[in-house]
């Protein structure tokens, strides 16, 4: 049975894949980067910008994401901006390292997908082909009175 510690090893692995391991340290209470706006939802492809602050002085000031991602040491503000958001996978945070150690706050986005132009057409189409067949049945009906 000297597999089994292998196998409960694997098991904790895939049970704690999707968690963020992004840890504020000790001393961050109330130390966390303030981030504007704190959600943002965003059209697929469309841009994206958060500001990220803190009311103290960092050592470096940082934004963690899969596009984007940008730092800047001795600063109190970090803007993120993207030109075009398709994906958040890893999700995105800003971080400030300090004397208080390492404080994050994490930025949550929805992406969303608007409806094409082509399906709007398509739907009104469709409605006019039924109001043109309903009309077609009631015709037929009152001419057979």
């Amino acid at each position: 049975m000297e597999s089994f510690p292998l196998l409960q090893g694997l098991l904790w692995i895939s049970l704690l894949w999707p968690v963020d391991f992004h840890v504020s340290g000790n001393n961050c209470t109330g130390k966390n980067p303030v981030i504007d706006p704190p959600a943002l939802v965003v059209k697929y492809g469309s841009p994206a910008t958060a500001t990220c602050r803190t009311e103290y002085n960092t050592t470096i000031m940082g934004w963690e994401a899969p596009v984007g991602a940008t730092s800047k040491e001795n600063a109190t503000q970090l803007v993120w901006n993207v030109s075009s958001i398709t994906d958040v996978e890893g999700g995105i945070m800003c971080y400030a390292n300090s004397e208080y150690g390492q404080c994050v706050t994490n930025l949550p986005i929805t992406i969303y997908t608007g409806i094409q132009v082509g399906a709007i057409i398509g739907i009104v189409v469709v409605a006019v082909l039924v109001l043109i067949l309903a009309l077609g049945i009631l015709i037929w009906m009152f001419s057979r009175r």
